[in-house]
């Protein structure tokens, strides 16, 4: 949640080039190696075995769970008024 609060606080308050829609894929690549760090480090010796059912849940939540939702978020954000 502090990551997040600073996001909203950044994108609310400063000026940028880039729109958030350009900003989220370094997002999600910065939170994927992250992620991955941690799943190696605690999944030791677990296989992974790829579905067609993994895959699109993979998908599914990398995509539109994710992505779609923290632009979602951040567009709110801006346009809001704070409490």
């Amino acid at each position: 949640s502090l990551s997040w609060s600073i996001a909203i606080v950044k994108l609310r308050y400063t000026e940028s080039n880039l729109s958030i829609i350009q900003l989220l894929p370094w997002q999600m690549l910065l939170a994927s190696i992250f992620l991955f760090c941690i799943c190696h480090f605690f999944e030791r010796g677990q296989p992974i075995t790829w579905s067609f059912t993994s895959i699109f849940l993979l998908l599914y939540i990398s995509i539109i769970a994710t992505a779609f939702s923290f632009w979602c978020l951040n567009e709110a954000c801006k346009r809001l008024p704070t409490m």
